[in-house]
């Protein structure tokens, strides 16, 4: 995956600031909040209200993402609403034209012409994000216990999305390289030797694995997950709903569950909660009867380390000052730092 490209919109006649002003009143919104607050992600400006969540998609071209006219950015909005609703429930509302019903008049679900559309989120607690519960050293093994009964479920329904061993070993093969093609982009002041080093690890171990996860094919562990498991992606609500699924690419949805678990246990790791990835691997074995082998959670959680590495290394093309530019420089190492630790415990382990 490329770095994002900011495009101009294709044949559209209303300009982004004139969007942005408008969803940044208060007044534009049926609900009338107090105050809007405004976020600003890669891809999307998020308009917080008091009980809602807007989201708008920017026109930005990264592949294999493709924002730049209105109409992929529509479609992009639906999918966003479908997948989602697969394990956030109640959460995700509904996709929102923002019209133009008369000269510079602007409305949310008007009646005139759609310029932007818009979906539409039920806010959540803040205090309830994973990530909010970790940073405070809140959260409980009881409490894992409680978000991964829907994960497990959802996994227990989804259907295998692969079954070519050799394809899907590819497909990590190719990720590795991607990443770091990404690392060895000028200006980064990533380690080149050091990339290029754990790159051949990592497919050394993708070999070395290879029957272990041809296994894991096989046994029909490789679905259409949700892609982008974080612990800012989980509310521990009453019940417990996962947010933010990767929705701009189904071949980036396709993982092996024990994938997608290590990155969420990687990441619960980085904030301090080792204890999290023994009760996630501990209850898939209970509920689903999955084990998967140690050397194979490792792996995945070095590949997933090294992707955090290259995202942490992109900031570095945005405006920022040197302060900051350190902390991503920081960052983005002691990610290398986790790779290079899961691939010395991998190959440890191999065969066990």
């Amino acid at each position: 995956m490329s770095r994002a490209v900011h495009s101009q919109p294709e044949g559209e006649g209303v300009d982004m600031a004139a969007k942005l002003a408008c969803l940044s009143r208060p007044a534009s919104y049926p609900e009338r909040p107090v105050r809007v607050e405004v976020l600003e992600t890669h891809m999307s400006w998020v308009f917080l209200t008091d009980r809602f969540v807007y989201k708008m998609k920017k026109p930005v071209y990264l592949p294999p993402l493709d924002l730049t006219s209105l109409e992929k950015r529509h479609r992009n909005c639906l999918s966003e609403l479908r997948l989602n609703r697969r394990l956030a429930r109640g959460v995700y509302l509904g996709v929102l034209p923002l019209t133009l019903d008369g000269p510079r008049r602007l409305l949310i679900d008007g009646e005139g012409e759609a310029v932007e559309w818009l979906v539409r989120m039920r806010r959540l607690p803040a205090g309830l994000m994973l990530d909010a519960r970790l940073h405070r050293g809140k959260l409980t093994a009881d409490e894992v216990h409680r978000f991964m009964k829907p994960l497990l479920r959802f996994y227990a329904r989804s259907a295998p999305a692969m079954a070519e061993p050799l394809a899907y070993q590819g497909k990590l093969a190719a990720g590795i390289d991607d990443v770091a093609a990404g690392l060895f982009e000028p200006g980064l002041a990533a380690d080149a030797d050091r990339v290029a080093a754990i790159q051949r690890a990592l497919h050394a171990a993708t070999g070395a694995l290879g029957e272990l996860l041809s296994a894991r094919v096989m046994q029909g562990s490789i679905i259409e997950a949700h892609g982008d498991l974080r612990p800012e992606h989980v509310c521990l609500s009453h019940p417990p709903v996962m947010i933010d699924c990767l929705e701009f690419s189904y071949e980036l949805r396709v993982q092996d569950v024990a994938d997608e678990l290590a990155f969420l246990s990687l990441e619960c790791e980085c904030l301090g909660a080792d204890f999290v990835g023994d009760v996630i691997f501990a209850e898939l074995e209970r509920v689903l009867g999955d084990r998967p082998p140690p050397a194979v959670i490792h792996y995945y959680k070095a590949a997933r380390a090294f992707l955090r590495a290259r995202l942490c290394y992109w900031h570095l093309h945005e405006p920022q000052d040197a302060v900051m530019a350190q902390h991503w420089r920081e960052r983005g190492s002691a990610y290398l730092a986790r790779a290079e630790a899961y691939l010395a415990r991998c190959s440890g382990v191999v065969g066990s």
